[in-house]
């Protein structure tokens, strides 16, 4: 009897040990009972929901296509769908649901956690996330004899004229002293956007605030406001003197810290005529600089673009012995500048042995090159044609789609009809991109017919950017079925987004039924953003309701993005009413806050989101990321 009770003993200690270590090798998630939410970005390389994927075909990961922007740190708040707005994900400033808590803490979600330095690098929905400002027209805003309620023009509080800037002035400033961090964060952009000279004392010493992102805001702030004491901070900032750590309350000034107070200054027109540039430029040579700090200003000197940057940037793109990320970088930038005399450089770099060299030299010549240069063109198409990584031949046919012209859009057939099923996304945006500029034709009609006819949810919804892009007519119905009946969420999304290009207002009532539909954020975004372009200012009340009232996140940047374009005057009355009711959550009020500064201000598209355009985000720092997370 003792034996078996032994042997009963021992089992069970047994049993217990084995069902620990396979408890504790299970994934969170699992643990907690929350299997992957369908309605979300899906991770990287794991198919959609409805994807049918043959051998070797890529569905990389299909983001919901937020710009990047005011998503909390990508998009901080990004455009529904960047962007991004600009994260690789797409995923807007708090994209998961759940409502905001009360405004008593500082914590919060506003965060890109996703975005990754160097994963997803194939993903053809990373680069349109990041780049998709360039290609999506919104309404302009009005003049004041066109509008009811027009956008006020930057102004001082002692210009007459800025009536409804100086209430929200004062209505913004209380907020500098809240609770919470976001909402902080976005009173100080806030202000910043309102040029408020009078609170700047206020952001000076805000550059101490004991949230790290509070101290970034700060900084980015100082670069927005027009202001020579805001200046001579940056400068020291970036330098890292003494009177820059004092100003920070530390002992040394950390690079990322000096690289946002870089890039901070390139914010400023006028920082063309100081002595900026060359302050980058000593950093960007200094071998005692952090790599981040060289890579930072490298950066700003594509920003700030004058005459004497190409020549600097080329050296440092043709310089084998640096290193490779601030070649990329060097390379990237030359892009930026938009002046041709780089293209050699960026030429000789597609020969280059380093791959993140040569992914940067593409992407760059397709900003750099002539429209409809044949021999970009057939040197770009020979790069293709030899490379074995993926992102590399993705980045090539973009750059021959954005170049144009007859011979571009041959090659780019060919590649469609006889490519592999990994280059058959890029290949339809790039002939999107070829045909934007071009009358309707032949090519346009073979995008349409593979549009119904494959069976990857990740390439159809690259082919329906693709026809929007070229802006066909033709798309109208097919894109519309699509919208009401697919079955895939991000599809469907695409389907939107590539509506709203068009701009056919046929397409109107599906879009306000999809805004409508329960549960499906990476819809909703796209389809406010379509409405935007499509100028529907019937859908202001219901995007108004889901800012103010909505428990989700992602729904209420989608919602307050969607207005920047959208709303007016009375939009803005209503906002301060509401965040001077002191009854908003702390999402709430921060997306509320942000929406306020933007309308009035007459600032609408980040000015941050020039760091993603033309950007190498295989090879991207992760400081370049946090940027764009602030969506300035």
């Amino acid at each position: 009897m003792m034996r078996d009770r032994l042997n009963l003993t021992f089992l069970v200690v047994l049993f217990s040990v084995v069902f620990i270590s396979i408890s504790l090798n299970v994934p969170s998630e699992c643990r907690a009972g929350t299997a992957h939410n369908p309605w979300q970005t899906p991770p990287p390389n794991v198919p959609s929901a409805g994807d049918k994927v043959r051998p070797g075909s890529s569905t990389g990961n299909p983001g919901d296509g937020i710009p990047p922007g005011n998503r909390g740190p990508a998009t901080s708040p990004g455009l529904p769908g960047p962007s991004g707005p600009s994260t690789p994900n797409g995923a807007p400033s708090g994209s998961g649901t759940g409502g905001g808590t009360r405004r008593t803490t500082g914590k919060g979600a506003f965060t890109r956690k996703n975005r990754s330095v160097t994963s997803t690098g194939d993903s053809w929905q990373q680069w349109w996330a990041r780049n998709r400002y360039q290609f999506l027209s919104f309404p302009k805003v009005e003049s004041r004899s066109q509008s009811r309620y027009p956008a006020t023009p930057v102004a001082t509080e002692s210009n007459p004229s800025g009536h409804q800037q100086r209430s929200c002035i004062k209505a913004l400033r209380p907020f500098l002293l809240d609770r919470s961090a976001l909402v902080r964060r976005a009173a100080l952009v806030g202000l910043a956007r309102l040029d408020d000279e009078r609170s700047l004392p206020q952001m000076i010493a805000m550059l101490k605030d004991p949230d790290q992102t509070v101290r970034r805001a700060a900084i980015l702030s100082l670069g927005l406001i027009r202001s020579g004491q805001a200046r001579y901070t940056l400068l020291h900032i970036a330098q890292g003197t003494e009177y820059g750590s004092s100003a920070l309350s530390c002992a040394t000034v950390p690079a990322s810290e000096r690289g946002f107070a870089g890039l901070a200054l390139a914010l400023d027109e006028h920082g063309r005529l100081g002595p900026v540039e060359s302050i980058f430029r000593e950093m960007a040579v200094d071998p005692a600089c952090d790599t981040t700090v060289r890579a930072i200003a490298l950066e700003g000197i594509g920003l700030l673009g004058n005459e004497e940057a190409v020549e600097f940037l080329a050296s440092v793109a043709g310089d084998i012995k640096e290193d490779d990320r601030l070649r990329s970088v060097a390379i990237t930038s030359l892009g930026k500048t938009q002046d041709q005399r780089g293209l050699p450089a960026l030429l000789r770099s597609l020969a280059a042995k380093s791959l993140a060299v040569r992914q940067s030299a593409a992407l760059a010549i397709g900003y750099l090159a002539s429209p409809r240069d044949s021999t970009c063109v057939r040197q770009l198409f020979r790069c293709y044609s030899r490379a074995s990584n993926s992102s590399l031949k993705g980045f090539t046919l973009l750059a021959i789609g954005q170049i144009g012209g007859p011979d571009a859009v041959k090659r780019l057939e060919l590649v469609l009809k006889r490519g592999s099923s990994s280059d058959l996304p890029w290949a339809c945006l790039a002939l999107g991109l070829a045909l934007r500029n071009e009358p309707p034709g032949a090519a346009s009609d073979l995008l349409l017919h593979r549009l119904n006819r494959i069976s990857n949810r990740s390439h159809q919804g690259a082919i329906a950017i693709a026809l929007g892009l070229a802006r066909s007519f033709q798309a109208v119905d097919p894109l519309i079925e699509l919208l009401r009946d697919g079955d895939e969420p991000y599809m469907r999304g695409y389907c939107a987004t590539a509506l709203g290009m068009i701009g056919d207002a046929r397409a109107v009532p599906a879009l306000r039924e999809a805004l409508t539909e329960k549960n499906i954020p990476c819809i909703h975004t796209q389809a406010a953003v379509a409405l935007c372009q499509l100028s529907d200012s019937r859908s202001v009340p219901g995007l108004l309701d889901l800012l103010l009232n909505s428990t989700s996140k992602g729904t209420q940047a989608m919602a307050s993005w969607s207005l920047t374009f959208l709303g007016d005057g009375e939009v803005v009355s209503e906002l301060l009413d509401f965040i001077r009711s002191k009854s908003s959550t702390e999402n709430t009020c921060m997306f509320s806050i942000e929406l306020i500064a933007r309308i009035v201000a007459g600032h609408r598209i980040p000015l941050m989101d020039r760091l993603a355009y033309c950007s190498n985000y295989n090879f991207e720092l992760p400081i370049v990321a946090e940027l764009l997370d602030f969506g300035v």
